[in-house]
């Protein structure tokens, strides 16, 4: 369904709650907040909004100039965060909806509790910029990443950031462009301008340096912990310890991880391409060719 036209130039995106509920909220480049419902809600932040992100109940939205706008699910304001000083760059919620973390221009991670709007942590960040902020999906971890290559890490113990017990965990040479979290927990990726993925089991620790030909942004990991990912030169590649294999060669633009093992790649031509990740049986290679062509492969 076409759900109205952004005014101005969209920044953000995001999905606020679930089934049937579920609203599309976009973010623009003149502090526009908007939940695109049948009569669109419409809110402001002051300054660029950078990144939207929602949980249970409520929506945030991070501006450049700093504050993060806190909102309910109908769009109703429920409060302002103070954010970064300079700006914030990137936020995310924990599982439960009952942290946000931010980082940003001041090289400071800091958490705050939505229940009272309390800042509960300031984390000594990346020496650069941070752009990158999640948490694992159980909970228990935060990480953030930056413009200096180094990915952090801090344990989350009953609602509280153990700040003493700070971890490095992967090391770029040149900025970190992507994180991310299996969403089984058992391993966390992250890219560099180094053109290559360090994965780590979050299990025993151990790392595997998977060469993706571009600086990735999106990741999403297949069911043996392989890599697909869409890099800044406009590819698709699945990377694994054995070499990286390129699926699309240009014209990807973006992606998103989504539940089941999925990820969804725009490409420029203005298509989505939702991207089942494997490994496949070789069944499934003959139904696709099936459906797709008259060629029939012989019987074994």
């Amino acid at each position: 369904r076409v759900l109205g036209q952004i005014d101005g130039h969209a920044s953000a995106l995001a999905v606020a709650g679930a089934g049937a509920a579920a609203t599309a909220v976009t973010g623009s480049a003149e502090g526009a907040v908007t939940w695109w419902r049948r009569s669109p809600v419409r809110r402001s932040v002051k300054g660029i909004i950078r990144a939207v992100v929602a949980s249970g109940d409520r929506v945030a939205a991070a501006s450049a100039s700093g504050p993060i706008g806190l909102f309910t699910l109908d769009g109703e304001p429920a409060g302002e965060l103070a954010g970064s000083h300079g700006g914030t760059e990137a936020i995310a919620f924990d599982p439960g909806g009952a942290l946000l973390a931010c980082g940003g221009q001041d090289r400071v991670i800091r958490v705050y509790r939505i229940r009272d709007g309390a800042e509960i942590a300031q984390l000594p960040g990346p020496t650069g910029d941070t752009h990158f902020v999640t948490f694992a999906p159980a909970g228990d971890r935060l990480l953030a990443g930056g413009n200096d290559g180094v990915v952090h890490s801090w344990p989350v113990v009953n609602g509280a950031v153990d700040a003493a017990a700070h971890a490095v965990v992967a090391r770029h040479v040149g900025a970190i462009s992507g994180i991310a979290v299996s969403p089984d927990g058992r391993w966390l990726a992250s890219a560099g301008r180094d053109d290559v993925v360090i994965r780590r089991s979050l299990g025993d620790g151990r790392d595997a340096t998977l060469a993706t030909g571009g600086a990735a942004t999106a990741i999403a990991f297949d069911a043996g912990g392989g890599i697909q990912a869409v890099t800044r030169n406009g590819a698709v590649v699945h990377a694994s310890a054995a070499g990286f294999a390129t699926v699309i060669d240009h014209g990807a633009h973006i992606g998103v991880a989504l539940p089941g093992g999925r990820l969804a790649v725009a490409l420029d031509d203005g298509a989505v391409v939702i991207e089942e990740l494997g490994p496949h049986p070789f069944e499934r290679l003959t139904a696709a060719l099936g459906r797709a062509t008259r060629f029939r492969l012989p019987a074994p």
